[in-house]
């Protein structure tokens, strides 16, 4: 007869911690989305990434009359305007509408001069609110602007002198904190000044428009960091994720020494990341609670077969394997363990007759 113990990971130790996040009361652990990601469309096909709370894998473009997937991208395939005055909505995400930091990001490529009308590219509009646009970006009068609006006042930054040539990529990049917003343009700032310390507030739809007539777009992303000073623009496709091996650790007390820990009773609510190889395990067990690791990372079912463990103290490292754009998510388990020796389980009290 054992005892079971549930494995959650409100106290797990995760390294780096930077990469891992614990989620719903410590019932599970994933890999966080590199630099505060929140959504990413390389425009390879009509899938998008999503990232609110937590970055839940794939959606699908809205279905548009004229919008197209062109083989003409930045890196593989983008979305071209087709010609037609192309708006995408994408699902109300309030979270992104209220947030600072903010950082949206695309390369884009014209097909002819911009004109000096306003040519909104990334947006995000309160139809409830007129008077509030959380923000948005694009061209206008041939600059680029980054344009916010609260409570019926405005702010905008506008480059100045700009000429952007026709069939050559460009990496925007649009980044904006409490009280200051920047533009920059291949990775160097051509426009930064300040803005409302708080964005406006709303369940706002994300729209996302390419600049017509004829206009190519790649590689959105939008992230909750603020881009300090001048970088280099990825010469890849973004990856949401890590590469890294990170590691959580946690260590399970039964209450009572000389504790056996039966591993083949080990179980997850959802197996299927340790079946794909996304994540593996190493364990130890002690009676000082001073983990030790040892060995390769193991599968669950290699685990299992092993022999039961002793000791008052079970450690578990957890290894999260990914291929850069794959989720990992542990959910939380539990395990049996019993008492060895001359220690004792408590019973149901018997009722003996007496003669």
């Amino acid at each position: 007869m054992s005892l079971e113990k549930i494995i959650s990971y409100g106290n797990a130790v995760l390294e780096p911690e930077n990469e891992l996040e614990v989620l719903e009361n410590g019932s599970k652990i994933q890999l966080k989305p590199l630099k505060g990601l929140k959504f990413l469309a390389h425009f390879d096909d009509r899938t998008y990434h999503q990232a609110i709370f937590p970055f839940n894998g794939l959606g699908v473009l809205p279905e548009q009359p004229n919008t197209r997937i062109s083989d003409e991208g930045k890196f593989a395939r983008c979305l071209n305007s087709g010609g037609g005055n192309q708006e995408l909505l994408f699902p109300v995400y309030s979270e992104l509408s209220a947030l600072f930091p903010l950082t949206v990001q695309f390369y884009l490529k014209l097909d002819i001069p911009l004109t000096p009308d306003l040519h909104k590219i990334v947006e995000r509009i309160n139809y409830d609110d007129l008077s509030s646009i959380p923000w948005s970006c694009g061209f206008y009068g041939g600059e680029v602007y980054w344009f916010f609006k609260k409570d019926g006042q405005e702010m905008v930054i506008l480059t100045s002198g700009l000429e952007l040539q026709t069939e050559r990529w460009y990496h925007l990049l649009f980044t904006a904190d409490s009280g200051l917003a920047k533009i920059f343009l291949d990775g160097a700032e051509i426009a930064g000044g300040e803005i409302f310390e708080e964005l406006a507030e709303g369940d706002c739809p994300l729209t996302l428009r390419v600049p017509t007539p004829g206009g190519f777009l790649d590689e959105l992303a939008i992230s909750g960091y603020f881009q300090e000073e001048n970088f280099t623009p990825p010469n890849e496709p973004i990856k949401p994720f890590s590469s890294n091996q990170p590691k959580a650790i946690i260590s399970l007390d039964a209450g009572f020494s000389s504790a056996g820990w039966d591993l083949s009773s080990l179980e997850f609510i959802d197996e299927e990341v340790f079946d794909s190889g996304g994540i593996k395990l190493r364990i130890d067990a002690d009676d000082d609670n001073t983990p030790s690791f040892s060995g390769d990372p193991l599968t669950l079912d290699a685990v299992r077969a092993l022999a039961d463990l002793q000791g008052k103290f079970l450690h578990l490292e957890f290894s999260f394997f990914s291929d850069s754009q794959t989720q990992r998510v542990l959910s939380s388990g539990k395990i049996g363990v019993k008492p060895n020796g001359h220690i004792l389980l408590r019973r149901k009290p018997e009722i003996l007759r007496r003669f």
